[in-house]
């Protein structure tokens, strides 16, 4: 993977003001769904983008886990969209894009 985004997320709330209320009061019910899209350095020699293509052929959904340097990570599990389809510009590295619809959340751990 070369770059990445998340979206989403958004917090949800629902209003819970009463006639009697004097200011509106609200509470948080949830938050939207997240999707992750991902710039894939494209080689299709490579297992794991294998997988993701065969995943989104069959609607199969996957883990995903994400490492910074000093052993951060991130980890969601979702729909793979994946086509292998590759793609860029002149002089450049030939990418193909991706995206992670999750289901739930993101798993966020300290290094």
């Amino acid at each position: 993977m070369q770059d990445f985004s998340f979206a989403g997320g958004e917090i949800k709330t629902v209003d819970t003001t009463t006639v009697n209320d004097v200011v509106d009061t609200q509470i948080v019910v949830g938050a939207s769904a997240q999707s992750a899209d991902m710039v894939m350095q494209w080689d299709p020699a490579s297992a794991a983008q294998a997988a993701m293509i065969a995943a989104f052929k069959t609607r199969a959904n996957k883990g995903f886990k994400v490492v910074w340097p000093d052993g951060a990570n991130v980890k969601f599990y979702g729909t793979v969209g994946y086509t292998g389809a590759p793609g860029g510009g002149k002089q450049g590295v030939t990418t193909s894009p991706a995206k992670i619809t999750m289901l739930g959340g993101l798993t966020i751990q300290s290094a």
